[in-house]
């Protein structure tokens, strides 16, 4: 449990004391449609959030979500990946994934999900920058998913944000 000592500091429960290094976050909001079954869809638009941990006790908190649509029986879900270049990839490293099978449309037709997604990443290697984004993943390999659907009101439907606890005892 996190108990808050001041507006960026923080103890850890038996883990000892943290302070706020870095926050960081983007929002995306074209759509990227896919009609094929796909462990990774680049739905980020080159967007990242960064951080460089200067231990290996340090924590990156990291929280977003997605908005999609999907079509009658497609599934969909959406994983965060982190690389050590801002050019992330399939082949980069899987931090937390909520599989293609665990949205399904409510009902028949077309149907919106709001997808949200949250891990804390920890023992990385002090000095080296990381980058996150969100992906997509499809189950289906004939009926269209879309990624980054607008919510009335004008709100993004792709979001992350990251925060650095940085670890000083």
């Amino acid at each position: 449990m996190i108990q808050n000592d001041a507006v960026t500091s923080a103890k850890v429960s038996g883990l000892g004391n943290y302070v706020i290094e870095k926050v960081d976050d983007y929002s995306y909001n074209t759509s990227v449609s896919n009609t094929a079954e796909s462990s990774y869809i680049d739905i980020a638009g080159g967007n990242t959030v960064s951080f460089t941990p200067t231990s290996s006790s340090d924590i990156i908190s990291l929280q977003g979500y997605v908005v999609g649509r999907s079509a009658e029986a497609a599934g969909m879900g959406i994983g965060i990946m982190r690389g050590t270049s801002s050019t992330i990839s399939s082949s980069d490293t899987v931090v937390s994934v909520i599989g293609k099978h665990q949205f399904y449309p409510r009902g028949s037709g077309n149907s919106f999900n709001t997808m949200p997604i949250s891990i804390n990443d920890t023992g990385l290697t002090a000095g080296t920058t990381y980058f996150y984004e969100i992906y997509g993943l499809a189950n289906d390999a004939s009926l269209t998913v879309i990624f980054q659907v607008s919510i009335a009101g004008g709100s993004n439907g792709h979001y992350l944000s990251g925060t650095h606890y940085k670890y000083i005892g």
